[in-house]
């Protein structure tokens, strides 16, 4: 049975366009279509045959960089970074949207005293919070370019690379 294909589409070469035959209640199981069973899922699972939006594999797109400046409230200056060599051209970075600094968010106000520090306060009650981990310059980050980050840089243009906090950095509780 041929697979349909939206129009204006290419089909993908990795996909086989055969279908596996069905098994009955009764019918026994052969060690073939078994296998060719779990051989079209493990296709699935390394991302063969899938669309891209799909990608069921390893982090696709992304750019390992070097912080190289940490001062900017929302956003990173890097060098680029092959795992020897590091580039010496500044490129902005857009912090993830919650270790940015946020007048507000889900009705608690913040102030920040450097863009690694803040006061969260709710009503009457206030508690001191620090980035954990620290954005520290010389850490590797992975970068992956979007459509929009909302966040502009000195010139200012729109930065179009998002650091995927790969190291889950977020705000936490400063203990007394």
């Amino acid at each position: 049975m041929a697979r349909q294909q939206r129009s204006g589409t290419t089909p993908n070469p990795n996909l086989r366009t055969s279908t596996l035959p069905l098994v009955k209640k009764g019918d026994p199981v052969l060690a073939k279509s078994y296998n060719d069973l779990l051989n079209a899922v493990n296709q699935l699972m390394r991302g063969n045959g899938l669309p891209s939006q799909v990608y069921a594999g390893p982090a696709r797109g992304l750019i390992q960089m070097k912080i190289a400046d940490i001062s900017a409230d929302d956003y990173l200056l890097c060098n680029h970074y092959d795992g020897a060599v590091q580039g010496t051209i500044d490129i902005a970075v857009a912090k993830p949207y919650l270790v940015r600094t946020l007048a507000s968010w889900n009705s608690i106000t913040y102030s920040y005293s450097d863009p690694q520090t803040r006061v969260a306060t709710s009503g009457s009650d206030t508690e001191d919070q620090v980035l954990v981990p620290a954005y520290v310059v010389g850490d590797i980050i992975y970068v992956q370019v979007v459509n929009w980050t909302g966040v502009n840089d000195a010139t200012p243009s729109e930065i179009k690379l998002l650091d995927v906090n790969a190291d889950a950095r977020a705000w936490a509780k400063v203990d007394a």
